[in-house]
């Protein structure tokens, strides 16, 4: 049996519940849930019902022909005018299971009180509720970094909320001022949470245009109250439309990269940029997109290995061998 069968069948029992008028036996809803493809028996059906009403979902039982019929409540009722479907509960539950990646960031502490509060609304048994949808995980791209400061998070998110300038002691890690801690002062727009890091998507008021700060390089932050912002609603959506990442300099040009074996598979069943094209060819696959040529990019495409080749552009080609002679000048320094 799969690690998540038991999460995936549960789920697919409460949508038969849920939907059937006039309830289901144990033996009815194994044979249901056998010809969906679950490799299931009648005693498991019989265990997660029970592990169903340790949780506190609102099974009923009714007697029909002297056998047990279930069936559930469309809703469960949190107050008069808040419900959730019973797979919304137990989606819920799924992914508080998973967030373990974000313990030590500023929001984890409110994320497990806002769980806990929900448990004492639903009365839930929690350890059955753990039994029940520990068999699924999810591996985080990158975990949290714990750099971020609370008063640095806190001070931002005011100054969005409330509509004040920030400024701020910043050390940049590109550019003219790579290395260096320098004042800025900027419009804020809005937190941006990506790749296990969170950014300031702002306007620098001193040069006029948007920048992307992250906060784990925010020294100190204050809020100037005496002056006042209007967001220009700056969104990471227009911002990193052309950006493969993070990362917004460069300039966006049409990229072709080609990939043969295993990588050119790995690459083709995944979705990296929203303009990605990808072409068969007899021995791989040609990889397009329309991005911004920048040291993360240059990074990803190193990452990709010998099965990969940049066709196009010729900037994209020599950034990418410049790098690569870089890394093997180092290791050959070491190895002397």
């Amino acid at each position: 049996m799969a690690r998540h069968e038991t999460t995936l069948r549960t789920l697919r029992a409460l949508h038969l519940l849920e939907t059937s008028r006039l309830g289901l036996s144990a033996r009815e809803l194994t044979d249901r849930l056998k010809a969906d493809g679950y490799a299931v028996s009648k005693r498991q059906v019989l265990r997660d019902l029970q592990c169903l009403e340790e949780i506190g979902f609102d099974l009923n039982k009714i007697d029909r022909d002297g056998k047990p019929v279930y069936s559930l409540s469309e809703y469960a009722k949190v107050s008069k005018n808040v419900r959730f479907t019973y797979k919304e509960v137990f989606a819920l539950y799924i992914v508080r299971n998973n967030l373990d990646h974000l313990k030590g960031s500023p929001v984890f502490s409110e994320i497990d009180s806002l769980f806990t509060k929900l448990e004492k609304l639903f009365g839930t048994n929690i350890e059955a509720f753990t039994e029940l949808v520990g068999n699924i995980k999810f591996r985080p791209r990158i975990t949290w970094h714990t750099s971020v400061q609370p008063i640095v998070l806190d001070t931002v998110y005011n100054g969005i909320e409330e509509g004040h300038p920030l400024k701020m002691v910043y050390r940049a890690e590109g550019g003219e001022s790579a290395g260096k801690e320098t004042t800025r002062t900027v419009g804020p727009e809005c937190l941006y949470f990506a790749n296990g890091g969170v950014y300031l998507i702002a306007k620098d008021l001193n040069k006029n245009e948007p920048r992307t700060y992250a906060l784990a390089r925010i020294k100190s932050v204050e809020m100037d109250t005496s002056k006042e912002y209007s967001r220009e609603g700056l969104s990471p959506e227009n911002l990193f439309k052309d950006a493969f990442g993070v990362l917004n300099t460069g300039t966006a040009d049409n990229v072709e990269i080609a990939l043969e074996g295993p990588m050119a598979t790995f690459i083709a069943e995944r979705r990296w940029h929203n303009s990605q094209t990808v072409v068969n060819t007899h021995d791989g696959i040609f990889l397009r997109m329309h991005v911004k040529i920048n040291e993360e990019f240059v990074h990803w495409v190193l990452s990709l290995g010998p099965s990969a080749t940049v066709v196009a552009p010729d900037s994209l080609k020599q950034a990418v061998l410049t790098t690569a002679q870089s890394i093997l000048s180092n290791y050959n320094k070491k190895a002397a």
